[in-house]
C-alpha cells in the first residue's frame, strides 16, 4: 500500500515556514510514497522552479500526486466566484507542470471562523449564504480537516462534545 501526506501537515508543526524541498525530504524520511503539495508551500510559479520541485521529488522517490489550492467557490458575489473559477483554471496548468494527477478543490468556505477552535465549535455548520438562504434554506458546511469516525456506530456511541 502506498501512503501519501500533504505538505500542509508539516508546516503547521514547524516554528517557521520552510522551503517546499524541506517538506519533501521529511515525507521521504518518514517513508511516504507521495505528497500532496499545498499551494502556499510553492515558492514560485515559474516553470523552472516547478521543474526543480518535480526533479527533487523524483530524486527522493516521491510522487507529487495532488495539489491543494484552497479555492472558494461559495462566494455570494458573482464576480468573486468567476475569479475563483479562473484561478482554478490557472492552478490546473500549474498542476500539469508539477505532474500531479489531482487538483484538490474545496467545496466549502475559508475564513468564516476566526480560529480553528471556533471552527471546531461550529461542528461543520455554517450560516447560509444570504442569497441561497432566501430561496432554499441552504446550509454550507466544510468537512475537510475534521476527524470523521470510521463507523456510524462509533459516531452514535461517541458523539463529539
Amino acid at each position: 500500500m502506498n501512503l501519501g501526506v500533504s505538505t500542509y501537515s508539516f508546516w503547521h508543526f514547524e516554528r517557521s515556514r520552510e522551503p517546499l524541498k524541506h517538506y519533501l525530504e521529511l515525507a521521504a524520511r518518514y517513508g511516504f510514497s507521495g505528497v500532496e503539495v499545498l499551494w502556499l508551500n510553492l515558492e514560485s510559479l515559474s516553470t523552472t522552479y516547478l521543474k526543480e520541485v518535480r526533479r527533487a521529488a523524483f530524486a527522493l522517490g516521491l510522487d507529487i500526486y495532488a495539489l491543494d489550492i484552497h479555492n472558494n467557490f461559495v462566494q455570494p458575489d458573482e464576480e468573486k466566484r468567476r475569479r475563483e473559477v479562473e484561478r482554478v483554471k490557472r492552478w490546473i496548468e500549474i498542476g500539469a507542470e508539477l505532474g500531479v494527477k489531482l487538483i484538490r478543490i474545496e467545496s466549502g468556505r475559508w475564513g468564516t471562523a476566526r480560529s480553528f477552535d471556533e471552527l471546531m465549535k461550529m461542528r461543520g455548520v455554517e450560516k447560509p449564504l444570504p442569497r441561497l438562504h432566501k430561496r432554499r434554506r441552504c446550509r454550507v458546511g466544510r468537512g475537510q480537516h475534521i476527524p470523521v469516525p470510521r463507523r456510524s456506530r462509533e459516531a452514535r456511541d461517541n458523539p463529539r462534545p
